[in-house]
């Protein structure tokens, strides 16, 4: 500025002698003033572009933390899926019928999951990742709240009525003909004939409580209290299983030294 002062001071002094030289000074100071209006203007577009391209980099950045999040969940549910899919085809007490069943569920789950990565590798917003993840939960909610656990629950109170129920009552009906050969020889069995008895009244009693177990984790409005309360029945049916067979246990040791 103190430049263009001075040139128009000059002008000024020298525009008396030669009007001409007048008309030169207000030309170059127009001319000055007018670059430093364009630098200016060029300034601050530089800085308005500046200033976008920071904040696209910006929203870019949260975009792909997002997709890498929600991919690595994706991941981490596919490993939930592989280990429960792993313990189906392991367990022995499940029928072969309700395994295809559950298997078929659980494809059907691998499929969702596989289009779910794909979408969201392809996704291009936010907002296009948001709705995914609601995608997600959906799948997670199939996978770890109630259709996969309800089924595997009545298999396994199936395989528990149908394996270890049925063995202890075929033997506690060949421990009770034990005891009848002894009482048929003049031995007095009639202690452990109500240990047999009371074991007896214990698997009716086991087989009542399952099947309630049962009818309720069947119904259409399962829920997760429901689902704890059938674990706790399965639960408790081990429990009662082992002091059965403890009696089992006592009752051969004192047949055997009559």
């Amino acid at each position: 500025m103190k430049k263009i002062f001075a040139i128009i001071a000059v002008a000024s002094i020298l525009g008396f002698a030669n009007p001409m030289v007048t008309v030169a000074a207000s030309r170059a100071v127009s001319g000055s003033y007018g670059n430093a209006l364009e630098n200016l203007r060029k300034i601050r577009n530089d800085s308005e572009s500046s200033r976008i391209r920071s904040r696209d980099a910006r929203d870019h950045a949260v975009f792909l933390k997002k997709q890498v999040s929600l991919e690595q969940i994706i991941i981490l549910v596919r490993k939930h899926l592989e280990t429960i899919q792993a313990n189906i085809n392991n367990n022995r007490g499940i029928t072969a019928n309700l395994k295809t069943s559950i298997m078929r569920m659980l494809d059907d789950i691998s499929v969702r999951l596989d289009n779910l990565m794909q979408e969201t590798k392809n996704a291009a917003t936010v907002e296009d990742l948001k709705k995914l993840a609601g995608d997600l939960k959906s799948v997670r909610n199939d996978l770890q709240n109630l259709k996969v656990q309800k089924i595997v629950l009545l298999a396994h109170i199936d395989s528990f009525e149908k394996n270890i129920i049925a063995k202890a009552v075929i033997r506690n009906v060949d421990m009770q003909r034990q005891l009848d050969i002894l009482a048929g020889n003049g031995k007095d069995v009639g202690a452990l004939q109500l240990q047999l008895k009371d074991v007896d009244a214990k698997i009716t009693a086991l087989r009542s409580s399952l099947r309630i177990a049962s009818s309720d984790v069947n119904t259409a409005g399962i829920s997760d209290a429901k689902i704890a309360k059938t674990k706790q029945a399965l639960t408790d049916a081990a429990q009662t299983m082992k002091i059965i067979y403890q009696t089992f246990a006592t009752v051969a040791q004192k047949a055997r030294s009559l």
